[in-house]
């Protein structure tokens, strides 16, 4: 019954889990306190209501707990995040069958890069959501170079030089 606890006693477990908010709000102070991240997160925000202004689409992608992030991230968007209003164009990479068929046929590298060419158009969003930055699937020297090698007409970046701002 107590396994969920890992062996911790109730106190050890509060103690535990007080420190992980502790370290949560000390990491959005911080966050908040720069200046130069609220000017990143404006324009993220308006890179997305441009691209869904001019009638393109958003795509995100990412492994593991960022796979739940960006699935979360369209949810929000085709749903109704803070309040009614139309559905938004946006769309996680997620889908089990089509991951397992393209690693399976490609490995695990191409799983969203497929996607991308099979769905992605000229002036849609990608978003590539990573914890490490270091996944090969996920570094954007790999989408820059399929842009302009294998899909030259279509392009899905934020900007054409957004390279420094995906990468670690």
């Amino acid at each position: 019954v107590d396994n969920w606890r890992m062996g911790l006693s109730p106190k050890q477990s509060r103690t535990l889990v007080r420190s992980a908010f502790h370290e949560a709000a000390t990491t959005l102070a911080a966050f908040l306190s720069d200046d130069e991240n609220l000017d990143a997160v404006e324009r993220f925000v308006d890179t997305i209501v441009t691209t869904l202004h001019s009638g393109f689409r958003i795509f995100a992608c990412g492994n593991g707990g960022s796979m739940s992030d960006a699935m979360h991230f369209a949810g929000e968007l085709a749903g109704q995040f803070r309040g009614p209003r139309a559905p938004l164009a946006a769309m996680a990479f997620s889908d089990p069958t089509t991951l397992s068929c393209i690693a399976n046929d490609y490995g695990y590298e191409a799983v969203f890069s497929r996607q991308v060419q099979a769905q992605a158009r000229r002036g849609d969003l990608l978003v590539l959501l990573s914890t490490s930055g270091n996944s090969p699937n996920m570094i954007f020297k790999h989408y820059r170079q399929l842009v302009t090698e294998a899909e030259a007409d279509r392009w899905f970046a934020i900007k054409p030089d957004a390279e420094e701002n995906l990468t670690p």
